[in-house]
């Protein structure tokens, strides 16, 4: 493997290519209302850095406009490895979700949630709810328009149905995803169907 598979993405440099993508995104983050985006590509192709690009513009004509949405970036890999512990994976996702957005919002406070852990006592299912609903209460209050960034979105897909349920609602009211994700095809033959509670993305164009 290349060192440069390894370096971390949101700390590279330069940004070369892709900027037809770019454009397509951005034309529709400046619509009215900002429209959702899917990102499908494999391995490599240049998903997380076009990403990274829309969270930190570094030399476009239309840095400054950007500035005016609050971006939000979650890398979503990590929830595939926990598809025995659903609960606790959803849990997980609503509360790193509210926890980024409240740190750029309200960075001098600190969340209200504490971070759901497996060995905790209280209902999971509770926790990932309190933490959706403070998301919306953030979300709700904010008046510059929010953009929330979903990599790895396949990670996704292994949270019981009511989380797709939940992205659903808010990004018909309160906010804009941009998700990025290997093409839906390759998951049918990475997981077994039969097992699976495979949601589908909350948006609806795609790059």
């Amino acid at each position: 493997m290349s060192a440069s598979f390894l370096e971390n993405p949101f700390h590279r440099l330069g940004f070369w290519g892709r900027q037809h993508e770019l454009r397509t995104i951005r034309n529709r983050l400046f619509s009215d209302p900002p429209q959702h985006c899917v990102i499908i590509g494999e391995t490599y192709v240049g998903k997380t850095r076009l990403l990274s690009q829309l969270a930190a513009p570094q030399g476009t004509t239309d840095a400054d406009e950007l500035k005016k949405f609050t971006m939000i970036y979650l890398d979503c890999v990590a929830y595939t490895e926990l598809t025995k512990q659903s609960d606790y994976a959803s849990a997980l996702f609503w509360w790193e979700l509210y926890s980024k957005l409240q740190a750029a919002l309200q960075a001098q406070d600190s969340p209200t949630i504490t971070k759901p852990k497996l060995s905790m006592d209280q209902e999971l299912i509770e926790i990932a709810f309190q933490a959706k609903s403070e998301l919306e209460d953030l979300l709700r209050n904010h008046k510059c328009p929010v953009i929330i960034l979903l990599d790895n979105f396949e990670g996704v897909a292994w949270l019981p149905i009511r989380n797709s349920h939940w992205l659903r609602s808010l990004g018909q009211s309160y906010c804009t995803y941009i998700v990025a994700s290997r093409h839906l095809l390759y998951l049918l033959y990475q997981y077994d169907p039969k097992e699976s509670q495979f949601n589908l993305c909350p948006c609806g164009s795609m790059i």
